[in-house]
């Protein structure tokens, strides 16, 4: 190529250039094997790459992680006696755990979960509960049963479903979710349309009364707090926020910050359940975000 550019070029130019395009191709292909070659599995479509990872934790053995890019979608401890512990995000002391740990123990419960991950919300499923999980990639699902045994290992009848989390619900007739969290937040590149009136009006339609809409709102880039709170204050909800800072050390948890939205007159009852829990005011002039407005720019970190 180069010397169909520049065939005035004398010979030494064009060498040194050759050399420099070879040297510079090298070094874009060692990038990319970098990039993949310490994973138990890679895979890409449309929504991106997926990685699997298996990092060492010490005494609690192979820890095993669901990438996608840069964040972490889901991790579990793969020796039996912790396979079952719910992690990062998601572990008992967040707000999800916490949220998931209240609902009431002596009959069947119906949970709903936008996002699936590496499905570890389904280690918190109980003998007779049904947990529909919606996700849009379906290799996702296919690593989250292949890679992961939360999804095996759930005392709770899983109900896999496949799309968007939104257009799912929105065609269903309603589930009467005792908890439904919203899951699908943590990038840069963040789905709008399920944090808009008109998604929270559809949530709301598959809730019960008493029912628990749980939103992750960890992000690195994004501050989704007014987000979900001017929403809750147009739809005449109460909204409280759990912010996770796990101590030092501790390889179960991770830093997380979910905002749980439920109806006025159960709003006492969840926050004396919840340590840490602690009401969202909305943001003074922030405008709920709709199908036809969002502005990303007006919550950057």
């Amino acid at each position: 190529m180069i010397i169909v550019l520049w065939p005035q070029a004398r010979p030494i130019w064009r060498w040194l250039l050759l050399a420099a395009v070879a040297v510079y191709g090298g070094r874009l292909v060692g990038i990319s094997v970098d990039y993949v070659e310490d994973y138990r599995r890679v895979m890409r479509n449309f929504y991106g790459q997926l990685r699997v990872a298996d990092v060492s934790e010490d005494d609690l053995g192979v820890k095993r992680k669901l990438l996608h890019g840069r964040i972490n979608h889901g991790e579990q401890f793969i020796a039996p006696e912790h396979s079952r512990r719910p992690t990062a995000y998601y572990c008992e002391q967040s707000g999800i755990g916490q949220a998931l740990l209240s609902l009431p123990t002596d009959r069947p419960r119906r949970i709903g979960v936008v996002g699936l991950g590496a499905g570890t919300l389904a280690t918190y499923g109980r003998e007779g509960d049904e947990m529909r999980l919606y996700e849009i990639d379906d290799q996702v699902l296919e690593l989250a049963r292949s890679e992961f045994s939360y999804l095996a290992e759930s005392r709770a009848r899983i109900v896999p479903v496949l799309g968007d989390g939104r257009l799912m619900l929105e065609g269903e007739a309603p589930q009467a979710f005792d908890l439904l969290a919203i899951d699908a937040f943590s990038g840069d590149s963040i789905p709008a349309h399920l944090l808009t009136l008109e998604a929270m009006q559809s949530y709301l339609r598959h809730m019960k009364g008493d029912g628990i809409l749980a939103v992750h709102i960890t992000n690195r880039y994004l501050d989704l707090q007014p987000v979900v709170a001017a929403a809750a204050a147009k739809l005449g909800l109460s909204i409280l926020v759990v912010d996770l800072e796990p101590a030092d050390g501790d390889v179960f948890c991770r830093r997380s910050l979910w905002a749980l939205l439920v109806r006025p007159g159960r709003v006492a009852s969840l926050q004396a359940a919840i340590t840490s829990a602690r009401p969202l005011p909305p943001r003074p002039g922030f405008a709920a975000w709709t199908d036809g407005f969002s502005n990303l720019l007006g919550i950057l970190k």
